[in-house]
């Protein structure tokens, strides 16, 4: 579940990623206001960093031998396609590898936070919003008491730094326009008199002056 989440979430970071590429490509960046660029840029972060943190999660608790389509999942969940195909991390078989490579995600997903949060900062508009700092700072120091609780003081090994995790998603977005035929609501022009009468599809002469 948490590899499957992982990839959910790098998907809506792709998704951010790709809204800020578009606006900052083009003059729509003139158009928007700044905090909503850099509302942008911190969700894409922080997506980012909960990307890490469910794989870091996944493989620090795992306890038992990985299944099947875990080690599948996991041995296509690197996104390499920048990098060459020797730098994808192999499968954890045993549990210190896996602790090995969790530990390298929890890490990562600290720096993602520690970015977002630095973004959020910069904003004279964002810093007004406290609860998106409050839901900033809760997800950095759940991913730094998870990180906390695996390190070992005597563990001089080389950190590893893993590729983006590849995004992946079950849900299928389309648009949908809304139906106001569900919802009944009341004619504010129906007092002016019948429709058949006052009605903009008729062809209204210029105004004219009446004696009665």
């Amino acid at each position: 579940l948490c590899l499957e989440l992982s990839r959910e979430a790098a998907h809506v970071s792709t998704a951010y990623d790709e809204v800020l590429r578009a606006t900052v490509d083009t003059t729509v960046k003139d158009c928007m206001p700044y905090s909503w660029l850099c509302l942008v840029q911190v969700k894409r972060e922080h997506y980012r960093a909960m990307a890490d943190y469910y794989v870091g999660l996944g493989l620090s608790d795992q306890q038992s031998e990985l299944t099947e389509r875990s080690a599948e999942t996991l041995q296509f969940l690197h996104d390499v396609h920048q990098e060459d195909e020797a730098d994808r991390p192999a499968v954890p078989r045993t549990e210190e590898q896996r602790k090995y490579l969790g530990k390298a995600h929890l890490r990562e997903a600290l720096f993602m936070h520690e970015e977002a949060l630095r973004v959020n900062r910069m904003c004279t508009e964002l810093r007004k919003k406290s609860i998106l700092q409050e839901v900033l700072k809760h997800y950095h120091e759940r991913s730094l008491a998870k990180y906390e609780d695996i390190e070992e003081e005597d563990d001089f090994q080389e950190m590893l730094e893993p590729p983006p995790v590849n995004p992946s998603t079950k849900f299928q977005l389309s648009l949908s326009y809304p139906d106001f035929s569900h919802h009944q609501v009341s004619d504010l022009f129906h007092s002016l008199g019948p429709e058949a009468v006052f009605s903009a599809k008729h062809h209204w002469t210029p105004p004219r002056t009446v004696q009665l």
